[in-house]
């Protein structure tokens, strides 16, 4: 499938990858593949957010869920990233995503599958997918109009 992403796809592929490894995330999921694909100009102008905005959002949405268990993130100060090596695993989300793109690409008649696409599929996730929860989110905060 992968031969079939058009480079900013691809670009957003790696960067979501690279976004894991920066959260200390094993693997890669829908909230990473969504900062990664607010790199692409107009996926930002139609979400209206940046990449640095949407990672503040979700480290936000994981204090908030630390907290609701009982651990106070402050206390200990930052998190560090997890140590980790090898080939990015993804979520049977992000997978899903990666499908849905393929199929969006199809539905237009397109060969290559673009940012796009890829922003069409994060959209259709439904929560528990962290991605719905950070658009969501996004939504309460800028408007419907926002994503």
């Amino acid at each position: 499938m992968f031969e079939r992403f058009a480079h900013e796809a691809r670009e957003t592929v790696t960067r979501a990858v690279a976004e894991a490894g920066l959260r200390g995330d094993r693997k890669v999921s829908t909230d990473h593949l969504l900062i990664g694909v607010v790199h692409d100009p107009g996926a930002s102008q139609s979400l209206g957010v940046t990449a640095d905005e949407l990672r503040e959002l979700a480290d936000a949405l994981d204090r908030e869920a630390l907290a609701r268990v009982g651990i106070d993130v402050e206390r200990f100060g930052p998190l560090a990233p997890a140590a980790g090596a090898g080939r990015a695993s993804f979520t049977p989300g992000a997978k899903d995503v990666l499908r849905r793109a393929l199929g969006h690409a199809a539905d237009a008649k397109s060969r290559r599958i673009g940012a796009a696409h890829l922003l069409l599929a994060l959209e259709e996730c439904a929560a528990p997918e962290p991605a719905a929860i950070l658009l969501a989110r996004l939504r309460e905060l800028r408007g419907p109009s926002a994503a």
